[in-house]
């Protein structure tokens, strides 16, 4: 049984208890009875990155909110050549990440550790791709309707680039942002309410 089971926890100073189960070969991370990584959140961003328009060449990805990293694979695997770019605000969300190897861990990751919305103001570069999934148990960052917050986002998105939100339960934040962005596309994966936006002209 011990080999099908698993389970312990973690005190963050920033996410509270943070759950690490392992059942039948996967492994799930949680924080306030809802998962920040797993086998889920993995399927969830590839079938999200795989509604990307096509392009050439994705030089730069940014991924806003690490959990355990249950999108690295996704990007890697879409993406070989660019490099990713990941803002997690917990520590030891990070350390959690480096200790299950949920993702290859030969990517070549900058993992900033900070609060996005200030790493945000301080990045002097900008990205093709941009992943939203900024959330504490299933509370998104506060800040994230914001125009503000937005505002920063669109600054670090190329002209051509693309941004992807999920908004999990929160389906009112697809149209927060699509009042500073151009929609693409939305669309339900099973719990969660994601959509894909343009920064427009």
């Amino acid at each position: 049984m011990h080999r099908l089971f698993s389970y312990r926890s973690v005190q963050s100073e920033k996410n509270g208890k943070i759950e690490i189960l392992h059942w039948l070969c996967r492994t799930f991370v949680m924080v306030d009875d809802c998962y920040q990584s797993g086998p889920y959140l993995k399927a969830m961003w590839q079938n999200a990155i795989r509604r990307l328009p096509a392009k050439e060449c994705v030089k730069r990805v940014l991924l806003l909110g690490l959990g355990a990293g249950s999108a690295i694979n996704p990007i890697y695997s879409h993406f070989p050549t660019a490099t990713i770019t990941v803002i997690e605000w917990d520590p030891a969300m990070v350390e959690i990440s480096q200790q299950l190897k949920l993702y290859n861990h030969n990517i070549h990751l900058e993992i900033l550790v900070g609060d996005a919305v200030q790493v945000l103001t301080e990045l002097n570069r900008e990205f093709d791709v941009i992943l939203i999934d900024l959330y504490k148990g299933s509370a998104p960052e506060p800040r994230l309707s914001s125009s503000e917050m937005i505002a920063s986002i669109r600054g670090v998105t190329t002209t051509s680039g693309n941004i992807i939100l999920n908004a999990f339960m929160n389906k009112e934040l697809l149209g927060t942002f699509a009042q500073h962005l151009e929609l693409v596309s939305s669309w339900r994966f099973r719990s969660n309410h994601l959509a894909l936006f343009h920064i427009g002209q």
